[in-house]
């Protein structure tokens, strides 16, 4: 799609920060919803790519709400950290990870100064890489240029934690004459954005306002249409036809001119069966929201037709209350969509495209304001949300009832390596991850104390019979932290729920031994 892009590629903003000796060091696009924000960066980082980044010396991350891997500044942080770790900063990364390691040893990502800890590492690694570019200069007598790197975060306002603290490094770092970053970020309006990036005060970022492209943008939008309109066209009979009538009709429905209207539309009709789509498209709603509602009645519609409703609905409802987004075999799992035939599951997920999509093998929703959607307007997450978390604890403990037990690996028999079982069990034991990291995630959200969480329940029997093979999974793993941090959440929680209870209810007993532990 680089029509919807090229513009912003010859805007003078742009350009100005892309040069390694400028002033500018902060570009900070803003815009509302679905003005193509994620795309623009998806192309300007193609064109970094190719020619300032192509020295390892460029990173990004996009920040999704709901996502714990990328919703806070302490995971930004590390995600831009692990590809810098990658080019030229690399030995000096190492070298400071090294150090913090043999001081405070696993502990110092897992507690509440990771943050100034990565913060502490980036410093110090981007400060002593431009030193010593400065000092290799001076001693060659050359007048080469020093690194450059670029920095780019995506949708700053969907960091839900840290995010002060990200802004003051954004900023700060910017400003700085000790280290070479350029940084490009991009939110929607926000006053605390604006203010945390000392936008329009001494430093030295500019603010680049979407709505003042609007003719670039309106192009950008219609060359998206035209493309929407040749995919679902294509596989149509009298192709040519279909295609005219899906454009015209696309142009009609694209609301106030934003991708997102245009992208959902395209999404409604990919739903609907070939022959239905130019019929269907005199249908739609012309805002975001009506759109949403559509496809949530063509679901609801469904009834109980070969069960896909009824599938559709769980397959929703895991994606909305999800820890993270959910690779393929998670959301098979999750969601119980496992008895159905390939192309049965298939037909649920194209059902629910208006939602979430399925791509690289994950599911991820196709917007933010699609998962608020589902979370505050649905009446497809029944009965409610908290109910959605305790049957995703349900359905976690039973998968790992299933996978958990002694010697998972099959790593040994007799003292022997066991042969040709290595592929098998990452695959047997990867569909678990999800369940053994979240499982206690979801209790806890879900705040419900039943059957299945006293004495002689479900949760009672996990801790006597896997509790250990829990601990060795993750310990496999490489999660001991999410170990620890869950186990002191599923303890509180417990703790509160039989203080609480008015029939004095006690902490199950597997609990209370393993309290001692």
């Amino acid at each position: 799609m680089a029509d919807a892009f090229r513009w912003i590629l010859d805007t003078h903003d742009l350009k100005e920060w892309r040069k390694a000796e400028s002033g500018t060091t902060l570009l900070w696009m803003y815009g509302g919803p679905g003005t193509g924000k994620t795309m623009l960066v998806c192309g300007i980082l193609d064109e970094l790519r190719k020619h300032e980044g192509a020295g390892g010396n460029l990173a990004w991350v996009f920040c999704e709400r709901g996502n714990q891997r990328t919703s806070s500044a302490e995971a930004a942080l590390r995600a831009l950290l692990s590809m810098l770790a990658t080019g030229p900063l690399r030995r000096f990364v190492t070298k400071h990870i090294q150090a913090k390691y043999d001081h405070a040893g696993p502990a110092m990502f897992e507690d509440l100064s990771a943050w100034w800890t990565l913060r502490e590492i980036f410093m110090k690694a981007t400060e002593e890489r431009a030193k010593e570019m400065a000092k290799e200069m001076a001693k060659d007598g050359q007048g080469g240029r020093e690194t450059t790197y670029y920095l780019v975060v995506d949708a700053l306002d969907e960091c839900e934690t840290g995010l002060d603290n990200l802004l003051d490094l954004i900023a700060s770092t910017a400003s700085s004459a000790a280290v070479r970053v350029k940084w490009l970020v991009t939110s929607h309006v926000r006053s605390r954005i604006r203010r945390g990036l000392w936008i329009g005060q001494a430093g030295p970022g500019i603010g680049m306002d979407l709505d003042d492209y609007a003719a670039e943008t309106s192009g950008a939008v219609d060359a998206y249409v035209q493309q929407c309109a040749a995919e679902l066209s294509e596989t149509e009979d009298e192709g040519d036809e279909v295609y005219r009538h899906i454009r015209a009709g696309l142009e009609k429905k694209k609301g106030n001119g934003t991708f997102l209207h245009v992208a959902l539309a395209a999404r409604a009709l990919r739903a609907v069966e070939r022959g239905q789509r130019v019929g269907e498209l005199k249908r739609l709603s012309v805002d975001v929201k009506g759109l949403y509602r559509q496809a949530e009645e063509r679901i609801r519609n469904l009834g109980e037709k070969e069960g896909l409703f009824k599938c559709c609905q769980r397959a929703l409802s895991a994606v909305a209350v999800a820890c993270r987004p959910l690779r393929q075999h998670e959301l098979w799992l999750l969601a119980d969509l496992g008895p159905l035939t390939k192309e049965q599951a298939k037909t649920v997920v194209r059902l629910c495209e208006s939602f979430f999509i399925v791509a690289n093998d994950t599911a991820n929703f196709v917007h933010e304001s699609a998962r608020a959607y589902l979370q505050q307007d649905s009446a497809l997450l029944a009965p409610s949300l908290k109910r959605e978390h305790h049957r995703l604890f349900a359905t976690c403990l039973e998968a790992m009832e299933s996978v958990l037990r002694r010697d998972m690996r099959e790593s040994s028999h007799h003292g022997h390596q066991r042969p040709g079982t290595g592929d098998h069990d990452k695959e047997r034991l990867a569909a678990a991850e999800y369940a053994c990291i979240y499982w206690i995630e979801h209790l806890v959200v879900s705040g419900q104390h039943d059957h299945e969480t006293r004495d002689g329940g479900a949760l009672s029997a996990f801790l006597e019979t896997r509790f250990l093979f829990w601990l060795e999974y993750l310990a496999l793993h490489g999660h001991m932290g999410e170990a620890i941090s869950s186990w002191e959440k599923l303890v509180g929680f417990l703790k509160v729920r039989a203080v609480n209870h008015q029939h004095g209810v006690h902490l199950p007993e597997a609990i209370c031994l393993l309290l001692f532990l």
